[in-house]
């Protein structure tokens, strides 16, 4: 139940099933807290602060050919020089196939949206029989009783078994399961795969607080963002937290996140600027305090 100066609103989701009945217990992983005041970071050590200002955003592609024809170095020699993409961190391979790769690529308003550059990828890579898809992303958490072999198992099985993934990504240490894999096959068909292992598998969710800053921020209405949250955004749950709007959310058939930047490093987040952000009042200044503990691309 909320706390005092809290309010909550829940969002209704399907009726019970294994893999989603323990979702309030899922193992969190890696929180993500909005701020819209650089001094909040005091607060939340060992995270960092940044502008949620960002136009540049991050897709996914997964590319697949023989890459022992063409190594992955020489692909992204290609990508970079050939077809002056920018990429972010190194490419992940499927464990079961080897002809799978998936590309993490920044995007911003002078290279066009993800459609676009897939299209004209592919119609280059084709010359050297590499084909090129977008990808989604779907996060999810094994359960706390399961074994890693019995885990492994049951993404190696999702892997051979839909072709449609491209790549799963797993990182122990955070407890979290990255899919990459077509627009056309949905989270929760991966999920009723997943279940047919019988290896428990929950979706990932994390929380995000967002206060507004700068001059205008007593413009903000968050009882009306949390209508477009609720409208735009793929939530287990709302809470007013004194000035803050607490989302819970999951990170389910993800087209792209944003790129944000501090020194030589990059961090992933969920694009609230664009689908959430945008339509507030003019003026309102937004940071994001995060980790990316968990996330692929990104490094240590």
């Amino acid at each position: 139940m909320p706390g005092p100066g809290q309010h909550s609103w829940l969002v209704p989701f399907p009726g019970p099933s294994r893999a989603l009945r323990t979702l309030s217990l899922s193992l969190f992983v890696g929180t993500v807290v909005l701020f819209g005041a650089l001094q909040a970071a005091t607060d939340l050590a060992g995270r960092n602060t940044l502008r949620l200002d960002s136009d540049a955003s991050v897709v996914f592609l997964g590319i697949t050919g023989d890459y022992h024809a063409m190594s992955s170095e020489a692909m992204a020699t290609m990508l970079t020089e050939a077809h002056e993409l920018t990429l972010v961190g190194d490419s992940l391979r499927a464990d079961t196939n080897d002809e799978h790769r998936v590309w993490a690529v920044r995007l911003d308003k002078e290279t066009g949206t993800s459609s676009k550059v897939a299209k004209q990828l592919d119609r280059a890579l084709k010359k050297i029989d590499f084909r090129v898809e977008e990808l989604r992303a779907t996060v999810l958490a094994p359960g706390s009783g399961e074994s890693g072999r019995d885990v492994r198992s049951a993404l190696r099985s999702l892997e051979r078994g839909e072709e449609k993934v491209h790549a799963v990504w797993m990182d122990r240490r955070a407890n979290t399961v990255w899919v990459f894999h077509e627009s056309k096959l949905k989270s929760r068909r991966i999920a009723d795969m997943l279940r047919d292992t019988e290896v428990d598998f929950d979706f990932h969710h994390q929380e995000f607080d967002l206060l507004p800053g700068g001059e205008a921020k007593a413009s903000a209405d968050l009882d009306k963002l949390n209508g477009c949250a609720i409208e735009k955004l793929d939530l287990v749950r709302a809470t007013r937290r004194d000035d803050a709007l607490v989302l819970d959310l999951f990170l389910r058939d993800v087209s792209s996140f944003q790129l944000l930047k501090e020194g030589p490093r990059v961090y992933l987040c969920p694009t609230l600027g664009s689908t959430l952000l945008a339509e507030g009042p003019v003026g309102v200044e937004w940071s994001v305090t995060l980790t990316n503990d968990g996330f692929p691309f990104v490094g240590r």
